[in-house]
């Protein structure tokens, strides 16, 4: 039986910028502190593209647009802090639409040296957030307390945690999937522009199923296994390279990321999909999950190839295939599992693709 999976990733870019670490506070490479100057700093915020280098991409890199308007922006908060943590900036921002890319939006801020950018998306979704100690926090009340001129929690919101109970999901419809990033922004002496980019907290799993077999069958649903039980808020230890894909465009891939110690579990989804020969049907609805990095300890030992895996029940059977190509899930991937019924096996097929970005008017702030 051959086993193969198709893999989509969320999409995201890095402009002229890097991604800070939101545990270690950031020092200014502009020396001195007499003779403040004050610049103006206009902000653009966008999903676009990144990919991940641990899997592998479709042959000529296509695009594909985001499914709904759960995964796009409907708030956003961007908070502009100092070397010192002082923050400069924590301003709100409701959309009379979603979108996937916003700007410019000007702040007036010390020039000479280097800030931290946080970048918040949906914080009214339904994520139970936790920190260290244990306790458990409502994520839009603890943004709002930031104020202007105080001092910025790094090293509380760097350990922040999202849960997820056993055999949940990230919950979506009315709700919309958290996003956020941290950037170090360089600020000089005059006006400018910084393009930053920020991530979906989540991966997406979603199911194609075609009958090439000689019989009719059904579908009685899937399961996803091995997902995280909970992850960082915000990304940790990322690290993005520059891939250049077929078509010439650049992307970003992430290389490396953290995650916290955590228990996985098995997510089930039960359906009762009829499926005549010759016909395909999507399994609805996609779900979401929290970035994981498991390892496979089963039979034969270690093995990255079998880090991953889902199942399909057909006709009253539980058909297993592993993801060979997803050593690892970070944040912001799409995992798409094209599965072909045969006669005799079952076909599991892998692509890599990422989101196409969407330009659109920035001036739905209300």
């Amino acid at each position: 039986m051959n086993k193969f999976v198709y893999i989509i990733l969320f999409s995201s870019i890095v402009c002229l910028l890097s991604a800070c670490g939101s545990d270690k506070e950031e020092m200014s490479r502009f020396s001195g502190d007499d003779d403040a100057v004050w610049v103006n700093l206009d902000i653009n915020v966008s999903l676009t593209d990144v990919m991940y280098s641990g899997v592998t991409r479709a042959e000529g890199d296509g695009y594909e647009n985001a499914v709904n308007g759960y995964e796009l922006m409907s708030t956003l908060r961007i908070i502009v802090v100092r070397p010192d943590n002082t923050v400069e900036e924590n301003r709100f921002i409701s959309f009379r639409d979603v979108l996937q890319h916003y700007g410019d939006e000007r702040f007036k801020v010390r020039g000479r040296e280097t800030k931290r950018v946080y970048l918040f998306a949906n914080e009214n979704s339904s994520i139970d957030v936790q920190s260290e100690d244990g306790a458990w926090l409502n994520l839009k009340e603890e943004l709002e307390q930031i104020k202007k001129g105080g001092t910025f929690p790094a090293d509380k919101f760097g350990k922040l945690m999202i849960k997820l109970d056993e055999g949940k999901q990230l919950a979506v419809n009315p709700h919309y999937l958290p996003m956020n990033e941290c950037h170090t922004v360089e600020v000089g002496e005059t006006d400018q522009k910084a393009d930053l980019f920020i991530i979906r907290a989540a991966v997406k799993y979603s199911f194609y199923v075609k009958n090439e077999s000689s019989r009719d069958k059904t579908v009685t649903g899937y399961a996803v296994h091995d997902m995280a039980r909970q992850a960082y808020l915000l990304p940790r230890g990322v690290r993005y390279r520059n891939a250049e894909g077929s078509d010439g465009t650049i992307y970003k891939e992430i290389e490396a990321f953290e995650v916290p110690e955590t228990e996985y579990y098995t997510y089930r989804f039960t359906a009762n999909y009829s499926l005549p020969r010759g016909k395909e049907v999507t399994l609805s609805p996609s779900c979401y999950f929290l970035e994981g990095k498991h390892v496979y300890e089963g039979e034969g030992g270690a093995d990255e190839k079998k880090n991953y895996s889902v199942s399909l029940g057909v006709d009253g059977a539980e058909l297993k295939g592993f993801l060979e190509n997803v050593p690892q899930l970070p944040r912001n991937t799409h995992v798409k599992v094209y599965i072909t019924i045969k006669d005799t096996s079952m076909d599991w097929k892998v692509d890599v693709r990422p989101y196409t970005e969407i330009t659109l008017d920035p001036g739905f702030g209300l």
